[in-house]
């Protein structure tokens, strides 16, 4: 995780970039960059990696016609590398970073249907006076844009961009479809005049004026017709391919280990690809049996070899820590996973620097509210097909 802020066309407050900068040092307690022009001011705090000695930003083209700041992984850059590189392209440092830097260079916006992982940056080409921001294609990496007056303000969070701005207003009508549907179902925030960049989103940006769009939207392949063993394969491979690429770093990798079959499957697969032993991190709630998946998650480490590590949340824990909870979430969100997540990533925070997670594959598969629904729609099920059986009989 890493930290990016800036703006454009906005005027300049003493100061500003600075403060915002020293708001989100969590978010990258490694390092620290800056550029700032007549137009543009840039802002990086940086998670060390990929190449930890080199990869310092915002990073600068060779001809210091680009600017990049980035926050993530680009999980395909070796295969990009190699294409320019047969394409006359050299390169000074192994970092993914300066790959999407040549890649943008050569590209631009037509270049980030190609980019495999997980993202949110801003480019600025200095000599065309535009700026690009993007992000993925899930939007797991965020990327909050204030607009006014011809300018904008950007940051991975909204905090930072009131340390550029000033005071923001809430959005009310936003409020008020949260309360409603316990959700936001637009790419709006909380705060007047800030909004989410969409997932698969750009946003380009000159002094004439901003234009927007998405170069990915999710859509669906064409129906599997094969036979359940080959669906099972395909999707072994898929996941093995996805967790190695995830893999990708030159510190630490370790998972967050449930009793759940996902947070399982990324660990089983991860733990055959480190070359040391892998660190896995599980949460425990002790206030009732039912609620601590201690029991699968030891079985799943034991089975693996991993080290494991175990916090037990209490009630305290919660009544400690909310107040950093909701600073660092910036807005509200339904469900109280993010207290237990904070604890845990406390945990995994002295082992390691990179933490898989099996986050979404309930969803994927249905789990959860779908399944808790599914449960009493089976017992009747279950019950009329047994008096059925007895009326039979």
């Amino acid at each position: 995780m890493c930290g990016i802020v800036g703006f454009s066309g906005l005027p300049k407050r003493a100061g500003a970039l600075s403060c915002a900068l020293a708001t989100i040092t969590y978010r990258g307690p490694d390092d620290e960059g800056r550029y700032e022009d007549s137009l543009v001011s840039i802002g990086h705090r940086r998670l060390s990696i990929i190449d930890l000695t080199t990869g310092h930003q915002p990073m600068h083209s060779e001809d210091g016609r680009y600017v990049l700041a980035f926050n993530g992984e680009i999980y395909n850059f070796p295969e990009l590398k190699q294409t320019l590189e047969r394409k006359g392209h050299r390169f000074r440092t192994t970092s993914d970073t300066e790959v999407l830097l040549q890649w943008l260079a050569c590209r631009w916006r037509d270049g980030l249907p190609d980019l495999n992982g997980m993202f949110a940056f801003a480019m600025w080409d200095r000599h065309e006076k535009r700026l690009l921001l993007a992000r993925d294609r899930l939007g797991i990496k965020p990327m909050y844009v204030y607009s006014s007056d011809g300018g904008l303000a950007f940051s991975s969070e909204v905090k930072a961009i009131m340390a550029l701005v000033g005071r923001l207003e809430p959005d009310l009508q936003t409020v008020f479809q949260f309360l409603t549907f316990q959700n936001v179902l637009t790419e709006q925030t909380f705060f007047k005049n800030v909004t989410k960049l969409p997932p698969g989103g750009w946003m380009e940006w000159t002094p004439a004026g901003a234009t927007s769009g998405c170069f990915w939207t999710l859509s669906y392949g064409d129906r599997f017709e094969g036979h359940f063993d080959e669906a099972v394969h395909a999707y072994r491979e898929t996941l093995e391919r996805s967790v190695v690429r995830h893999m990708i770093a030159d510190v630490p990798v370790g998972s967050y280990l449930s009793g759940g079959i996902d947070s399982a499957s990324v660990t089983a697969v991860a733990a055959r690809h480190v070359t040391k032993g892998m660190h896995t991190f599980t949460g425990a709630f002790v206030d009732a049996p039912y609620y601590d998946e201690r029991q699968g998650s030891r079985a799943v480490a034991a089975h693996v070899g991993a080290d494991l590590h175990e916090v037990e949340i209490t009630a305290d824990d919660f009544c400690d820590n909310l107040g950093r909870v909701l600073y660092h979430l910036d807005e509200p969100t339904l469900g109280t996973g993010a207290l237990p997540q904070f604890m845990v990533s406390k945990l995994a925070a002295k082992d390691v620097k990179v933490v898989l997670t099996g986050h979404g594959g309930d969803e994927a598969f249905g789990g959860y509210q779908v399944s808790r629904a599914s449960w009493p729609a089976s017992s009747r099920m279950n019950s009329r097909a047994c008096c059925t059986s007895r009326s039979s009989r």
